[in-house]
């Protein structure tokens, strides 16, 4: 499932095992995942809740104004696909290949998750997420947003494997960072946020983490998290560990997924906006540098990150004249500036 526009380096990063089959991760696949993730949970710990009540697929009523069919026109993809059920939060659509009953966990899980995601970080333009899956074809995942004609301007994940791919629920972490891409995509419903080319699809991966943590499925979060862990890129140098020396710092010290929230609200409030030119909602006048970048995130953090952002990323000597020029043209941004 390749995608045009994505660095190389995220292609076939590894293989993962979904479902009791082996598949080779597409282009947004990530690292590899491990045990089996459990069944989804409420953000309590508990049973999934809220307005879907934690009802399976062949339970929930399929009428609720979303098209009952939705023919695939994107990419390689052109089944039929058929709606299975429908929410306040999610509508799912099924190919012809998916088996109802033993994906069954996949409507309670995608619910919850998309819940977890407008309580946290405010609603990305369209209030349901919709989620399409595949067996046996597809073997990846993608996603689109409100701002995608390719997708009918829906919020979307998209993801397939073998014939068993969803037979159990160890590629819930799949679902969840496919759902953090979504996010970066139409925050607040603005058109990506202009901070996505530097993180280059990491936020997502740890985004999954902290929803699979949120949602009480700790054991899956964890082997996620190890996974995350070891990986590393080449972007902004060779060896970047995102999670293990960004993310995972900010999200332990700063008050979890909150600093991410106050991230977004931070620059959607004060990073320059403008129409799009089909008209369809507003986004971003120019993508982020990363003197910007760190400038907002010590905003959300409240304090200056500049150390941590030079341990996990390197500091280029342009990165100082990028700091200080942000930190004059947002004055708005404040934290306690480092001795």
């Amino acid at each position: 499932m390749l995608r045009q526009g994505l660095p190389i380096s995220f292609i076939a990063l590894a293989a993962v095992s979904c479902g009791n089959v082996t598949v080779e991760s597409g282009v947004d696949g990530g690292p590899p995942a491990g045990p089996d993730a459990g069944a989804p949970r409420g953000p309590d710990g508990g049973p999934p809740g809220g307005n879907d009540g934690g009802l399976t697929p062949s339970l929930v009523a399929a009428d609720g104004g979303a098209p009952t069919s939705w023919q695939e026109h994107w990419f390689e993809h052109n089944q039929l696909l058929r709606k299975i059920a429908e929410t306040g939060d999610d509508v799912l659509y099924f190919d012809n290949d998916v088996d109802v009953a033993s994906a069954a966990w996949i409507q309670p899980l995608v619910a919850n998750l998309w819940r977890y995601t407008k309580q946290t970080y405010g609603v990305p333009g369209d209030p349901r997420l919709f989620a399409v899956f595949h067996a046996g074809r597809y073997a990846g995942e993608h996603s689109a947003s409100i701002f995608d004609l390719t997708h009918d301007y829906r919020n979307v994940i998209d993801l397939g494997g073998g014939p068993m791919v969803w037979s159990e629920s160890t590629c819930a972490y799949k679902i969840a960072y496919s759902a953090g891409q979504v996010l970066e995509k139409s925050a607040l419903g603005f058109d990506t946020l202009p901070s996505t080319a530097l993180s280059n699809l990491q936020f997502g991966y740890f985004f999954a983490y902290d929803a699979l943590k949120a949602l009480g499925m700790s054991p899956a979060a964890d082997v996620w998290l190890t996974s995350l862990m070891t990986f590393s890129v080449d972007s902004p140098q060779p060896g970047t560990f995102w999670t293990r020396d960004w993310y995972y710092p900010l999200w332990r010290d700063y008050g979890g997924a909150a600093v991410f929230a106050r991230f977004i609200k931070l620059v959607t409030a004060n990073y320059p906006k403008v129409p799009r030119e089909d008209g369809n909602g507003r986004t971003f006048a120019r993508a982020m540098n990363w003197g910007e970048y760190v400038h907002f995130m010590s905003g959300a953090a409240g304090t200056d990150l500049k150390m941590l952002a030079t341990k996990a990323f390197g500091w280029p000597s342009d990165w100082d004249d990028q700091y200080r020029q942000a930190k004059i043209d947002f004055p708005s941004i404040s934290y306690v500036t480092a001795k």
